[in-house]
């Protein structure tokens, strides 16, 4: 619903579990941060904000 995306939990453990099968990042993706920093782990954050509600 308008900017709000809505995950269910089965979904991240999903994620979580096909860690191992994804493909490589493709050529001319940002694999960092334009301060030069890694890109962040969208997947930890989710979690970690589930967990402290």
């Amino acid at each position: 619903m308008g900017t709000q995306h809505f995950i269910d939990e089965a979904e991240l453990d999903d994620l979580d579990a096909d860690a191992g099968d994804r493909l490589p990042i493709p050529e001319g993706w940002w694999t960092t941060t334009v301060t030069g920093e890694p890109m962040p782990d969208v997947l930890a954050a989710v979690r970690r904000s589930r967990r402290a509600q």
